[in-house]
């Protein structure tokens, strides 16, 4: 599976190059995320708040929270932050 982040959709898609989702569906009212970053597969992105997608469905796996990692090292995720420099979170689940 291939998680392709373009300038105005991201899109999964089978190695075979079948399509498996893609965003932004306007008929479910889901905007295009920024993606940050893809790891053990899952999304992780911002729109409004930071999301989770399951990588091969598309569907949120968490919502809601502050910030999203711009990468992941088993157990934490690492954030790039302007004024702080890097900063290193646990993960939650």
């Amino acid at each position: 599976m291939l998680v392709c982040v373009g300038f105005d959709r991201v899109e999964a898609v089978e190695t075979t190059g079948k399509p498996l989702w893609s965003l932004p569906e306007a008929a479910a009212g889901r905007v295009m995320p920024h993606v940050s970053t893809v790891y053990s597969s899952l999304v992780y992105a911002r729109s409004n708040n930071g999301v989770i997608l399951d990588a091969r469905t598309g569907k949120d796996q968490v919502t809601g929270f502050d910030w999203t990692p711009d990468d992941i090292v088993p157990g934490y995720g690492i954030e790039r932050n302007e004024t702080e420099g890097l900063l290193t979170r646990r993960a939650i689940a």
